[in-house]
Order: C-alpha cells, then sequence, then structure tokens
C-alpha cells in the first residue's frame, strides 16, 4: 500500500483516545464538583457576614434599631429596615437554634453574639460569628 493510503485515524484508535478522556473525566468531576461547592460556601457565608456587619454599621450611623431575620426553611435574610433580601444558594442550609431567628442592633447597645451555620448538602460547614466586642462578624473555619 502506498503512504497515500495509510493517511488519517482509524476508528479504533479514536476510540481509544475517547475511552481515555471519559477515564480522565470521570476521575476529575469529583475534585471539580467539591472545589465549586466550597467556592460557593465561602462565598455565602462571607455575604451573610458582610450583612451582620451592615446591619450594626447602619444601626449606629442612623441611630435608629435595625432588625435582621434570618430564616433557616427558606434559608434567606431579610433586613426589614433596610428593605434587602438575600437568598443562600442552592444547595445551602441556614442553621440557627430556632426555624426564625431575629437579630436587633441597638445603636446605644451591644450587637447580640450569635454564631450561625451554613451547611451544603455534602456535609460541609463554615460557621459565621458576630463578636458582640467589635461589632465584626467573621467567618469561622477553612
Amino acid at each position: 500500500m502506498s503512504r497515500r493510503g495509510r493517511c488519517g485515524v482509524t476508528l479504533v484508535e479514536l476510540l481509544v483516545v475517547l475511552t481515555i478522556l471519559g477515564v480522565m473525566t470521570s476521575i476529575a468531576y469529583p475534585s471539580v464538583a467539591a472545589g465549586l461547592d466550597s467556592l460557593r460556601l465561602r462565598a455565602a457565608a462571607s455575604e451573610v457576614a458582610n450583612w451582620m456587619t451592615a446591619a450594626g454599621n447602619f444601626a449606629e450611623r442612623r441611630q435608629v434599631v435595625v432588625e435582621l431575620r434570618l430564616r433557616a426553611q427558606e434559608a434567606r435574610m431579610v433586613a426589614p429596615g433596610l428593605d434587602r433580601r438575600y437568598s443562600l444558594p442552592a444547595g445551602l442550609m441556614l442553621e440557627t437554634e430556632a426555624p426564625e431567628r431575629v437579630l436587633f442592633f441597638d445603636p446605644a447597645g451591644y450587637p447580640p453574639a450569635v454564631t450561625i451555620t451554613i451547611r451544603s448538602r455534602a456535609g460541609h460547614a463554615r460557621r459565621v460569628r458576630l463578636d458582640p466586642i467589635s461589632g465584626l462578624a467573621e467567618v469561622l473555619g477553612s
């Protein structure tokens, strides 16, 4: 056979390459999915911490009591005085002691000492703690 007749890729070679790609994808997918889950959890915890800090700052600047409602079943936070709502991304749950927890930020007093846990379906969790001394919220956990 001449060189001209042997150009190209055979069906067997193509199937071997596709099989190798499939195996590599199936090995890498769990790591990628866990990484995305971790990023989503970290972003949600940071957003909850920002909300808590913003509520305290708003109360102090405006000299008004700010109410922050944490609703575990709906996985969302509502600040009626600020006219803002935040819902956690799909797959994340807000864990509090009660189905609905209300935090009051008083400009003349200390913020409440509270720790909120945000958990993913995979069981990973981040905690957000509001420090009553400094009034700042921080994300705990790695």
